[in-house]
């Protein structure tokens, strides 16, 4: 498999970006029917032990919940939807942090190949002192997100290609998620 492409923003403490792109062997449109489907991260998330939607899940306002093998869970709302195109959705998980994630899926130049990108946007460093921000978004932060987007977009393109769920940590354990 390929390695994925990233580009981040690490002039902020108050949002920290990263993006993840990669090339998926798959209609856009069956990409699309993948990632809205009830239970979707169990699917392909290799640090997902479960994933339940709690409210309607196709269109704004719906709401779900992923449990993760370390004991985290994490609750997200969408908040922007584009039908067959992609979906924006909230952390909401008490802890006054400000994350957001872009799912976006862009048609491919050859027919049954598309991108498929997440883009991760918090406020959840802020209070890093800015002698060191720079420091430690190097060292720390963006080698941490890769990780996780890394295994995320080829577990997504894994089952997209296979039809096969991935397993536990298939690409990797995750110290925040998997350990």
């Amino acid at each position: 498999m390929k390695t994925p492409n990233y580009k981040y923003n690490i002039q902020s403490r108050k949002r920290f970006e990263i993006r993840g792109i990669y090339e998926i062997k798959l209609s856009k449109e069956k990409i699309w029917k993948i990632i809205i489907t009830p239970g979707h991260l169990e699917l392909f998330h290799p640090y997902c032990e479960k994933h339940e939607k709690s409210r309607n899940w196709n269109g704004v306002g719906g709401i779900d919940i992923g449990f993760f093998y370390s004991g985290k869970e994490m609750k997200r709302e969408v908040i922007a939807w584009d039908e067959g195109e992609g979906y924006t959705i909230k952390m909401k998980n008490n802890d006054k942090n400000n994350t957001q994630v872009e799912f976006k899926i862009n048609k491919g130049e050859v027919k049954k190949k598309s991108y498929f990108s997440i883009t991760i946007s918090t406020d959840s460093y802020r209070k890093i002192p800015r002698p060191i921000w720079y420091f430690f978004a190097k060292l720390f932060l963006i080698p941490s997100y890769k990780k996780y987007l890394n295994s995320l977009l080829k577990g997504l393109a894994f089952y997209c290609e296979t039809n096969q769920r991935v397993k536990k940590n298939q690409f990797g354990r995750h110290r925040i998620f998997s350990p």
